[in-house]
C-alpha cells in the first residue's frame, strides 16, 4: 500500500512540474505591468491595486494595513480609485503612517483610475479626513491616471469646527497634494483645511508640495485659513521647511472670528516658496473681526520666504470688487515678520480688486506690511497693487475715528528689527480710501518702530490714463512718507 501512495505522489509532483515547463511567458507572469485583479495577501508586492467595489481592496484603511505589514518597501505603490469608490466604507481620520523603506523610489500615490470622475474622500470626523503622521513621499493625485489637467478627487471634511481635510505631522516629509479639491469648514482660528503642524521626532515636516489644487470651503461653511503651518520650533531643523505652495485656487476663507489667511505660517516655518496662487472669494460680503490676509508668515524666527505671482482678488483685473470686507477688522493682505539673515524676495504679484470697510478703532490698515526682516519687494518683478485699469480698484472705508490710517506699504512695526529692504519697480494705483474722521490719512509709505536700510527707486505712482489714482475722499488726508527711516 506504501508504494502505491508513493507512485500516486509521484505522478502528482511530476505534473505539476511539466505545467510549469511548458507555460508560455505570460502565464508566468500575468500582467506585465503588475496590475493587481485579485485581493493580494499582507505585504503586496510593488505594483497597482485598485481600490472600491470590487477592486483589491474595499478602503483605503486596509491598503494601508497590508503595506504596514512589509518589513521594508521595496519598490512603488499606485492605488487607484474605482468609478464606484466611496469613503462611507472608511475609519476616520486615515491615518498614514511611516512605511520603511520609503524613498523616492519607494513611493506610494493614491488616484482615481482612468474613466473614473467626481470621487470623493470626505467625513464629518470632529477630528480630520487624512492624517499624514510621518508618512513619507506620499501623493494623492486627483487626475484619473495621473495624466490630463481635470480635478476628478475631492478630500474633505464637512464638520463645522476644529476639523482638517489634510494634516502632516511627525516628520512626514516629500508628500504631494496635486490636482484634488480640498475643502473644509474648520472655523478655529489656529486650524485650517491643510494643516501643517509639528513633530515628535526631528526634521520637521519638509519637503511637502501642494499644487494645482482648489483649496475651498465646504457648503457647510467657510474655513478661517486655507492653508496653515505651526511647525515646532525646538531647532531650526524641527521646522517645517522647503515648503511648496504653488498655482493654486485658494477661496472662500473668511471665519468671523480672529485672524483670517489663505496661507498662514505662524511659527516654525521656513525655506517656503508661495507662487502663482490665486487668492479669491465667490461668498460676498463678509463681516470680519480680526485681520485679513491673503498671505501671512508672522514670526521673525522664520526665514526665506519667496512670494512670486500670485493674485489677490482674481487673477483677472475688474471694475467690480472681488474681496468684499466689512466689521470691525483689520486689512494686511500681505503680512510678513520675518528674520533678517537672509533677504526674503516679494515678486510680481498683483494685489487688487478688494472692497474694505472698518469701523475699528485707532488701528493701521495696510496693503503690505514688512514688520521685521529683509526683503527684496519687486526687485526682480515689480508687484502690482491696485488695478491700473480702474478707478478705486481698493477701495477702503474708515470709520472708526481719529487714527485710523491706511499705509499701501508699512515697514518696521515689529520688534525684532529690520535688515535691508529694497522696494524697486512697482506700480502702486487706483487706491482710494474715504473716512469719517479728519486725522484719517492715506500713506503711501509708514516708517514706524524699529529702524533699517531702505532702498526706494523705479516705482510708479499713479496711472497715466486715470487722472486721478491715488485718492482721499470724506474728510481724510494723503501722505507720501509717514514717520522715520
Amino acid at each position: 500500500m506504501r508504494k502505491i501512495y508513493t507512485v500516486f505522489l509521484m505522478s502528482i509532483l511530476f505534473a505539476a512540474s511539466l505545467q510549469t515547463a511548458f507555460a508560455s511567458e505570460d502565464d508566468k507572469a500575468p500582467d506585465r505591468k503588475n496590475k493587481h485583479t485579485s485581493q493580494p495577501l499582507a505585504c503586496p508586492v510593488p505594483g497597482i491595486y485598485t481600490i472600491g467595489p470590487g477592486g483589491n481592496y474595499a478602503s483605503i484603511n486596509l491598503a494601508i494595513a497590508d503595506v504596514s505589514s512589509c518589513p521594508s518597501l521595496t519598490g512603488a505603490y499606485i492605488f487607484e480609485f474605482k468609478a464606484a469608490y466611496v469613503s462611507t466604507v472608511e475609519t476616520f481620520p486615515i491615518i498614514i503612517p511611516n512605511f520603511t523603506g520609503s524613498s523616492v523610489a519607494n513611493t506610494i500615490i493614491f488616484r482615481p483610475e482612468l474613466g473614473a470622475t467626481a470621487l470623493s474622500i470626505t467625513s464629518t470626523n470632529t477630528t480630520g479626513t487624512i492624517l499624514l503622521d510621518g508618512g513619507d513621499y506620499i501623493t494623492f493625485d486627483g487626475r484619473p491616471g495621473g495624466i490630463g489637467l481635470t480635478k476628478e478627487l475631492t478630500i474633505q471634511n464637512t464638520n463645522v469646527g476644529n476639523s482638517y481635510a489634510i494634516r502632516f505631522v511627525n516628520d512626514a516629509t516629500h508628500n504631494t497634494i496635486t490636482y484634488c479639491n480640498v475643502r473644509s469648514a474648520n472655523n478655529n482660528t489656529s486650524g485650517g483645511t491643510i494643516i501643517l503642524a509639528g513633530t515628535t521626532g526631528s526634521t520637521g515636516n519638509d519637503d511637502i508640495l501642494i499644487d494645482n489644487n482648489s483649496i475651498f470651503d465646504a457648503a457647510t461653511g467657510t474655513p478661517n485659513n486655507a492653508v496653515i503651518s505651526s511647525g515646532s520650533i525646538g531647532t531650526a531643523a524641527e521646522y517645517n521647511n522647503n515648503i511648496t505652495i504653488s498655482n493654486n485656487n485658494i477661496y472662500n476663507f473668511c471665519g468671523s472670528s480672529g485672524d483670517i489667511a489663505g496661507v498662514k505660517a505662524v511659527q516654525g516655518s521656513s525655506d517656503w516658496v508661495i507662487s502663482n496662487n490665486n487668492f479669491y472669494h465667490t461668498i460676498g460680503s463678509r463681516s470680519i473681526t480680526g485681520i485679513f490676509s491673503a498671505i501671512s508668515a508672522y514670526n521673525s524666527q522664520m526665514t526665506n520666504f519667496t512670494v512670486t505671482g500670485n493674485y489677490v482678488g482674481n487673477n483677472i483685473p475688474s471694475f467690480t470688487p472681488n474681496i468684499l470686507l466689512t466689521g470691525s477688522g483689520n486689512i494686511q493682505v500681505f503680512r510678513f515678520s520675518l528674520g533678517s539673515s537672509i533677504a526674503n524676495s516679494i515678486q510680481g504679484n498683483s494685489i487688487w480688486n478688494i472692497s474694505f470697510s472698518s469701523s475699528l478703532t485707532s488701528p493701521l490698515h495696510c496693503i503690505v506690511n514688512l514688520a521685521d526682516g529683509a526683503y527684496n519687494f519687486g526687485t526682480i518683478t515689480g508687484n502690482t497693487l491696485g488695478n491700473a485699469l480702474s478707478t478705486g480698484n481698493i477701495a477702503v472705508n474708515l470709520g472708526g475715528g481719529a487714527g485710523t490710517n491706511l499705509a499701501i506699504l508699512h515697514c518696521g512695526s515689529g520688534s525684532s528689527g529690520m535688515g535691508t529692504v529694497n522696494i524697486t519697480n512697482n506700480l502702486i494705483g487706483n487706491i482710494d480710501l474715504a473716512g469719517l474722521s479728519t486725522t484719517a490719512n492715506l500713506q503711501l509709505v509708514n516708517f514706524s518702530g524699529n529702524t533699517g536700510t531702505y532702498n526706494i527707486t523705479n516705482n510708479i505712482l499713479g496711472a497715466s490714463n486715470i487722472a486721478e489714482s491715488v485718492n482721499n475722499y470724506l474728510n481724510t488726508t494723503f501722505t507720501l512718507v509717514y514717520g522715520n527711516m
